[in-house]
């Protein structure tokens, strides 16, 4: 009989798991399309590809589940030019709040090929601290929203007959979406990311839909190729409806420090975005937000754009987290191999 197997190899994304069925360790008839489904949702439960939250706490949600102790210092930004808190994060699962995770199936596995969007959404804080005491005591205000990925998968077969009644196949991840973060409600978000466009030694890449595949093969629209140690401008063009706080908007960078499948709060360096003419923005106050950075060894990762109101940033209480993030995979090699312009 024919059996599907898929595993997880991280570096290549190269995805099998042993068994399809819905236990995960079952065989499957050829052509029935709820047991490719089970193989390909498998795969998505277990893939650090699916487990990105940017859950960039800061350090500091150990501490936000009491009240804000203020000590006498600075609680609240009392006049329209915003400042950036000492600490915040995001606390996106905290606990018995946990995420709600749906795979559509846009085109479902009938031959060769399927492609999902996958949904997930968070019920958890946002996590302000605007005092310089020593203390990271930060208040907590609700957040929710949401991610958006969408992904390819592709059937290949391990018997070179793909007719045969032994034949092997199994799923792999062919192409991925960068992962588009949005507010759950729609009309309490105000930041919007029109483009981001990252600029390196021999590749000049500009996405402007998060929801646009890029492949993990060969061809056309492949992941971002950066060399270990080279220096990366990243722009992002941001607009904002609210303009309360000078500045209206807050945009940093998340870039990654380790190699872990499953990163954490201290995976990643958060750089601030300037756009005002230095650290390598060209223009002041056009919209256009820049930062550079340095790549590491880390092969297959992820950097993010997080756009913020500054005025969720100006209190420690109020219900007005307001923010958007697309979060952009890229693939890097080492420094001794030879340059290698993008794809």
């Amino acid at each position: 009989m024919r059996r599907c197997f898929a595993i997880v190899l991280p570096v290549l994304s190269l995805l099998y798991l042993t068994g399809c069925s819905t236990n995960g360790t079952g065989t499957m008839k050829p052509g029935l399309q709820s047991s490719d489904q089970a193989a390909i949702q498998g795969l998505i439960d277990t893939a650090p590809e699916f487990a990105i939250s940017f859950d960039d706490d800061g350090e500091i949600s150990a501490a936000a589940g009491a009240p804000a102790v203020l000590s006498g210092a600075q609680s609240a930004q009392t006049d329209s030019t915003a400042i950036t808190a000492v600490h915040w994060g995001r606390w996106r699962i905290p606990p018995h709040h946990p995420p709600v995770r749906t795979v559509t199936f846009i085109i479902p596995p009938d031959s060769d090929s399927a492609f999902v969007k996958v949904n997930v959404k968070f019920d958890g804080f946002f996590l302000v601290d605007l005092t310089d005491d020593g203390i990271r005591n930060p208040g907590r205000k609700p957040l929710q929203d949401q991610k958006t990925r969408y992904a390819l998968y592709k059937k290949i077969w391990f018997h070179p007959d793909s007719t045969s009644d032994d034949s092997v196949f199994g799923w792999r991840l062919a192409a991925v979406s960068p992962i588009d973060f949005e507010m759950i409600d729609p009309s309490r978000q105000t930041v919007t990311i029109h483009s981001v466009t990252l600029t390196g030694e021999r590749t000049h890449v500009t996405i402007t839909d998060p929801s646009a595949l890029l492949s993990l093969g060969r061809g056309n629209g492949l992941l971002p190729l950066f060399r270990e140690g080279e220096t990366v401008r990243v722009e992002a063009a941001v607009t904002n409806t609210d303009h309360g706080y000078t500045p209206p908007t807050f945009v940093y960078l998340h870039a990654p420090i380790a190699e872990h499948a499953f990163p954490g709060p201290n995976d990643w360096i958060r750089v601030f975005m300037y756009d005002d003419g230095t650290h390598g923005d060209v223009t002041a106050g056009d919209g256009t937000f820049t930062a550079e950075w340095t790549v590491k060894n880390f092969r297959w990762h992820h950097i993010a754009i997080d756009v913020l109101n500054s005025r969720c940033l100006q209190n420690q209480t109020n219900d007005d987290y307001n923010s958007t993030t697309w979060a952009i995979p890229y693939e890097a090699y080492p420094s001794f191999l030879p340059i290698v312009a993008n794809h």
